[in-house]
C-alpha cells in the first residue's frame, strides 16, 4: 500500500499522513475505501485535506 503513495511531489511527512489515515480505520472495508479515495485524490493532484470544490 505504501508504494501506491510514493510521489515525487509529496514529502515523506505527507505520505505518512496518508498512510496513518488509511491504517487508523478499524474495519478493512473502511481502509479499502480510504485507499481508493487517496489514490483518486492524488491522481487529481489534490491533497488529503484539500476540498474537492477548489478544483
Amino acid at each position: 500500500m505504501e508504494k501506491a503513495l510514493v510521489n515525487k511531489n509529496k514529502g515523506e511527512g505527507k505520505q505518512k499522513q496518508y498512510i496513518d489515515w488509511i491504517y487508523s480505520a478499524k474495519k478493512e472495508e473502511t481502509r479499502i475505501e480510504r485507499l481508493a479515495e487517496t489514490i483518486n485524490r492524488l491522481s487529481r493532484g489534490l491533497t488529503l485535506r484539500q476540498n474537492n470544490s477548489s478544483e
